[in-house]
C-alpha cells in the first residue's frame, strides 16, 4: 500500500508541475497582452472622443432648443452672453426655465469639470461686440436696443430679424454665423474651463474665445444663426470670420491666430 501511494503522488507531482507555468511562457503572455492593449488603445481613446463630440453637438442642440423658445416669445430677440440683468447667457434661461438648473447640457463633455461649476463656466456665446470697429460688428448690423431710464444699451440682445442687412454687408449665410461654441477661459484660475463670452477678433482674460477640444484639438462644436449644431475646423472659423483660436496642449494654451 505504501508503494502505490507514493507512485499516485508522484504522478499528482507530474502533473503540478506540468500545469505551472515557467517564468518565459508567463513573460510571453504578458506581452501579448501588452501589444493588443497597445492596438486597441487608440480606438478605445478614439471611440471615446467621438461619444464626447456627439453629446457635445447634442448639448449645444439643446441650448438652442431654448435659444429658440426665447425668441419665439420675444419677437425673434435673443440673448448675448450676458444679457442685461443677468450674469450670463445661462442664468437668463435657467431662471426662465428654458433650460434646467445646473444642466450638464451647457458643458462639452471634454471640459476639465464635466459637473456643473457656475454661470460663467458654459459654452461660449458670441458677443455683440463682434469687432472692436463698431462699423463692421455684427453689433451694428443685429442689435437689439434696451433702454433703461435714459440710458439705451446696445450690446445685450440680438435682434434676428435684422440678418438679412448683415448677410448682405458681409455674404455670410445664417449656417456659417456662429453664435455658441465650445469655448474657454484664458483668465488665471478659470483656464482651462469654457467661457460663457467669446469674441471672433480677439482673446482676452475676460472674453475668453474659441477652443478645439476635438478630434485630437482639431475641431470645435458649434451652434448656428440657422439652428443647427455641428462640427467646426479652422477653415471654417475663416469662412465663419473668427481671427483668434484658443490652442490648449497639455496645461498650457496659446492664443492663435487665423487669417480671413
Amino acid at each position: 500500500m505504501k508503494k502505490k501511494q507514493n507512485k499516485l503522488t508522484m504522478g499528482t507531482k507530474q502533473m503540478e508541475e506540468k500545469n505551472n507555468f515557467t517564468l518565459i511562457e508567463l513573460l510571453v503572455v504578458i506581452a501579448i497582452i501588452a501589444i493588443l492593449a497597445s492596438m486597441l488603445l487608440p480606438a478605445l481613446n478614439k471611440a471615446r472622443d467621438k461619444a464626447k463630440s456627439i453629446q457635445c453637438v447634442s448639448n449645444l442642440k439643446q441650448c438652442g432648443t431654448a435659444l429658440e423658445m426665447y425668441a419665439g416669445e420675444f419677437n425673434d430677440i435673443v440673448p448675448g452672453p450676458a444679457p442685461l440683468g443677468y450674469n450670463s447667457w445661462y442664468e437668463l434661461y435657467s431662471i426662465l426655465k428654458y433650460l434646467p438648473a445646473k444642466s450638464k447640457a451647457v458643458i462639452c463633455p471634454t471640459a476639465p469639470k464635466t459637473e456643473y461649476n457656475d454661470v460663467y463656466s458654459v459654452y461660449g456665446m458670441l458677443s455683440p461686440q463682434f469687432t472692436t470697429d463698431a462699423s463692421k460688428s455684427y453689433l451694428n448690423y443685429l442689435s437689439a436696443p434696451v433702454t433703461v431710464g435714459t440710458n439705451t444699451y446696445y450690446n445685450y440682445f440680438m435682434d434676428r430679424k435684422k440678418y438679412p442687412g448683415y448677410q448682405k454687408a458681409y455674404k455670410l449665410p445664417p449656417g456659417k454665423f456662429i453664435l455658441m461654441a465650445d469655448s474657454m477661459f484664458i483668465k488665471a484660475g478659470r483656464f482651462p474651463y469654457p467661457c460663457y463670452i467669446m469674441e471672433n477678433n480677439r482673446v482676452t482674460t475676460t472674453t475668453g474665445g474659441i477652443t478645439m477640444p476635438h478630434d485630437n484639438r482639431f475641431s470645435a462644436n458649434s451652434l448656428f444663426f440657422d439652428g443647427h449644431a455641428g462640427r467646426i475646423d479652422l477653415n471654417g472659423m475663416v469662412e465663419s470670420r473668427f481671427i483668434y483660436v484658443v490652442m490648449v496642449s497639455g496645461s498650457t494654451y496659446q492664443v492663435k491666430q487665423i487669417k480671413f
